[in-house]
């Protein structure tokens, strides 16, 4: 079985332009989402989805820089995007992760890797939390055969969303994929999961920085933002130009 990491990404973001080139711990963000899929087995190849924007130049270089693949398409259209992924790496399965999400549990994202494996033929696979909705810090798995049902879907419910959100017409037709869920009791408790932790404000980039600097380590696991947030407790945050600069 052939499963392949996808990172969309693309710098014309309104509200933080460029984020995924922002400096978080030292390196840029994309860089860390990179080397935490590295670190996770089972990945054939590392591919990042970006547009044919000359602003996106620099995403290309860093993938470059990464040894990893990319692909350049359409701003607007991420059904062509992703669509010509899924042609020129031909994957059984996508471990799908947005550029603005740097942060991962890697055991817990293996184990839904994993799972793929010893449950094959669903069409998607995640993990269940004690929270309705998972953090950032988990990437679901996609088959290829989600993508196409979702291409599908979406040519037929064009009004209801942009190619850019392809994906929230399969409201449209709830019934038609088949989800494996992983159990995360082992992985996830009630003290982090409700934060948000992606990064769409240069507020929320140096927030994290922070928390890095006071851990002294890049955090891969819920465990690490578990002790950062106990040790910080009510201390006063001292913000300064070198945090997200």
């Amino acid at each position: 079985m052939k499963i392949i990491a996808m990172i969309t990404a693309r710098s014309t973001s309104s509200r933080f332009p460029r984020k995924h080139l922002a400096i978080l711990d030292g390196s840029p963000m994309i860089s860390h989402i990179i080397e935490n899929i590295k670190c996770l087995r089972g990945i054939d190849d590392i591919v990042l989805a970006t547009t044919t924007n000359p602003e996106d130049d620099d995403l290309a270089h860093e993938a470059r820089l990464q040894g990893i693949a990319y692909i350049r398409g359409s701003e607007n259209d991420l059904v062509e995007r992703h669509g010509r992924v899924l042609l020129d790496f031909n994957p059984d399965a996508v471990l799908d992760i947005s550029g603005d999400c740097p942060f991962m549990d890697v055991g817990a994202v293996q184990a839904v890797i994993d799972s793929v494996e010893l449950h094959p033929f669903y069409d998607s696979y995640g993990m269940s939390g004690p929270y309705a909705r998972v953090p950032e810090m988990l990437a679901g798995v996609k088959s290829a055969s989600w993508y196409l049902k979702a291409f599908e879907i979406y040519a037929k419910h064009t009004e209801f969303c942009s190619a850019d959100q392809y994906w929230l017409a399969t409201i449209k037709e709830p019934n038609c994929m088949s989800a494996y869920t992983v159990d995360g009791s082992a992985f996830l408790n009630k003290t982090v999961t409700p934060m948000k932790m992606s990064i769409d404000w240069r507020l929320e980039l140096n927030f994290w920085n922070i928390v890095i600097e006071h851990l002294g380590y890049y955090p891969t696991s819920a465990d690490d933002f578990n002790k950062a947030f106990k040790e910080l407790g009510d201390k006063p945050f001292i913000w300064s130009e070198n945090n997200g600069s």
